[in-house]
């Protein structure tokens, strides 16, 4: 009976001592995974915070108390992902790209136009004037079927990639590829296509009719320039919005079908990119170089006052000669750059290599602007008494840890707390308290 109690409470202590193991290690699992969550759960118990000062500027740098302008540029924070409004001078507006397919984006998004973009009457939009699709990649497009929902545009401009969704056998049918003769209308024969749903509901909300309009969707296409120059519709304003790129029929890379654009208003310029990457720059810097029609104003004297960046910083896009064709060398230092990506992104976009090549170039370390450091970005051009004068604004975020007797704390110090109380509690002190037992006789 005896031998019986003693190898039962050899197999007790056994199992008793393996479920103290398997415990340990379920926790160090469980505190473990909350690091692929670490900042969300930093901000979701209160551990870090953020705060907010609005810095307004002019060209030269200096604090200005108020951002006028008859033309705004609002680079709005949507995290990992382009969205951009313009009010233009002439009383119309444009929307480019609208952030990834997310609640948060589109709410951010609806409530920024909402409270921002407002008519003469001081009320929000109900439609926009013009909407720019750069490419059909979702960090772009994917809440663009909600806000044109929402607000409708009465111009879609669209990449040449056809929309071939395909759901229960039923393809959806591209209005501007409907048909060999749709197909071959605008560029050629080589025409590429992009399977997804995301994509598709863009292009089908670009086409919804509504009670006050039908839109018109243009596929974008810069060797055209009755449709892809834009200009004022009102008397005694001028400003262009031209199309320099893409200017092959088809990529492989669907970041490469994105427009390179310049907005022109007076003396000031403002170029916004997509995510245009090597070769669609390539190809735009040779016809800059060549010089003919549009690309005639691209002489050595040439620069822009502002450059979105594209691809969100990548270092496959924004290549040198790129900026070259755009900057002079004494220009260069005052030039804006905005970069649109989100904090702390996988991709470690803006990369290193970009940023290294802006300051080797040049470009002032305190005129480059990024979403993920500063949220939403404001641009403005003002026209005064025959003057352009240009203004920027931008918010910067500082992020305070909370601390305990002046140590910070964030889930880092309370997941190695766990795992370390956890070990204290389930190993150590029941073999302290096992070898501090005194022996039976």
């Amino acid at each position: 009976m005896a031998k019986k109690k003693k190898n039962y409470k050899k197999r007790y202590d056994k199992y008793h001592w393996k479920a103290r193991f398997i415990a340990l290690l379920v926790i160090v699992a469980i505190v473990g995974a909350g690091f692929l969550f670490e900042e969300k759960i930093n901000y979701a118990l209160g551990l870090k915070t953020d705060e907010v000062n609005s810095t307004l500027h002019d060209q030269d740098g200096n604090v200005i108390e108020t951002l006028d302008g008859n033309l705004k540029v609002h680079f709005v924070d949507v995290g990992q992902g382009d969205a951009c409004i313009v009010e233009l001078p002439d009383d119309r507006n444009m929307l480019i790209d609208a952030g990834e397919n997310r609640a948060e984006v589109k709410q951010k998004l609806e409530t920024y136009i909402n409270d921002t973009i407002l008519d003469d009457d001081n009320t929000p939009i109900d439609y926009f004037d013009y909407c720019i699709m750069t490419h059909s990649d979702s960090d772009h497009i994917g809440s663009m079927a909600y806000i044109l929902g929402l607000f409708p545009a009465k111009t879609v401009y669209r990449p040449n990639q056809a929309a071939n969704y395909e759901k229960n056998g039923v393809a959806y049918v591209d209005p501007a590829y409907n048909g060999r003769e749709n197909r071959h209308r605008f560029w050629g024969s080589d025409l590429q296509s992009k399977n997804t749903a995301t994509y598709k509901n863009a292009i089908e909300a670009a086409y919804k009719s509504n009670d006050d309009f039908t839109p018109e969707v243009i596929v974008t296409n810069p060797y055209d320039d009755t449709q892809n120059v834009i200009t004022s519709a009102k008397a005694g304003v001028e400003y262009s919005i031209t199309f320099y790129s893409p200017l092959s029929s088809s990529y492989s890379d669907n970041n490469n079908y994105s427009p390179i654009i310049i907005l022109q208003y007076g003396d000031k310029s403002i170029t916004l990119t997509g995510d245009a990457e090597t070769k669609n720059e390539q190809e735009f810097v040779q016809k800059a170089k060549e010089g003919e029609g549009k690309y005639s104003i691209f002489t050595d004297t040439f620069t822009v006052d502002v450059i979105k960046l594209g691809h969100h910083g990548s270092g496959t896009s924004s290549t040198e000669g790129f900026l070259e064709v755009m900057t002079t060398d004494s220009s260069v230092d005052k030039v804006l750059v905005v970069i649109s990506c989100g904090k702390d992104n996988k991709y470690g976009h803006p990369h290193t290599e970009v940023l290294d090549r802006l300051k080797d170039m040049g470009f002032s370390d305190d005129r480059i602007l990024r979403t993920d450091l500063s949220g939403d970005i404001v641009v403005g051009v003002a026209y005064e008494e025959g003057e352009y004068t240009l203004s920027y604004g931008e918010n910067v975020i500082t992020t305070a840890d909370k601390s305990i007797a002046g140590v910070p704390v964030t889930y880092r110090e309370i997941a190695f707390a766990i795992v370390v109380l956890a070990f204290v509690f389930l190993i150590l002190t029941p073999l302290g308290i096992k070898l501090k037992a005194p022996s039976k006789k």
